[in-house]
């Protein structure tokens, strides 16, 4: 992994980001996937976030099935 900082283009603010090497296939040749890294103003509390997303508490949020909680984690 390799941390970069990306402009597309000269106006742009510069951001943060890894390279993360991609295996070759078929479908698609070798490289490298650019992930952004957030600004610490970006990370969320954890608390807040169950409370926005409808649930009295976390316990509630504990009790969902395990493939929802996958579900949920593949969608963010």
């Amino acid at each position: 992994m390799a941390i970069v900082r990306f402009k597309s283009k000269n106006t742009e603010i510069p951001r943060f980001g890894a390279l993360l090497p991609q295996k070759e296939s078929e479908y698609q040749p070798a490289g490298f996937n650019l992930v952004f890294l957030p600004y610490s103003d970006d990370l969320r509390d954890e608390e807040a976030i169950i409370e926005n997303a409808g649930f009295k508490d976390n316990e509630e949020f504990l009790k969902l099935e395990k493939f929802e909680k996958d579900a949920a984690k593949l969608l963010i």
